[in-house]
C-alpha cells in the first residue's frame, strides 16, 4: 500500500512538473514575442504568486530578435523550470 501511494505521488509530481514546464514555456514565449510586462501581469488571477514570480523572472531575461535565439531561450527557461520542479518536490 505504501509503495502504491509512493508511486502515485511520484506520478502526480511528474504531471505537476509537466504542467509547470508548459506554463514556463508559454510565459517565455510571450516574453520573446514582445508582449508587454503589464499585459502579461494582467493575465494573472489574484494571489497567483507562482505565475507572478515566473513572469518577473522571464521578463528579467533578454528578448531576442532571431527565431533561433528566441527558441533556445524559451527551451532553456522551460527546461530550468521543469528541472527545479523535479528536484524540489
Amino acid at each position: 500500500l505504501v509503495t502504491a501511494a509512493t508511486a502515485q505521488a511520484e506520478e502526480s509530481k511528474s504531471m505537476d512538473c509537466e504542467v509547470l514546464e508548459v506554463y514556463a514555456r508559454t510565459v517565455m514565449d510571450v516574453r520573446q514575442n514582445g508582449v508587454s510586462l503589464k499585459n502579461a501581469m494582467g493575465t494573472l488571477e489574484d494571489g497567483d504568486e507562482l505565475g507572478r514570480s515566473m513572469i518577473i523572472t522571464a521578463y528579467s531575461k533578454s528578448r531576442y530578435m532571431t527565431e533561433g535565439l528566441k527558441q533556445r531561450t524559451i527551451n532553456d527557461f522551460a527546461d530550468k523550470a521543469y528541472l527545479e520542479c523535479l528536484t524540489t518536490k
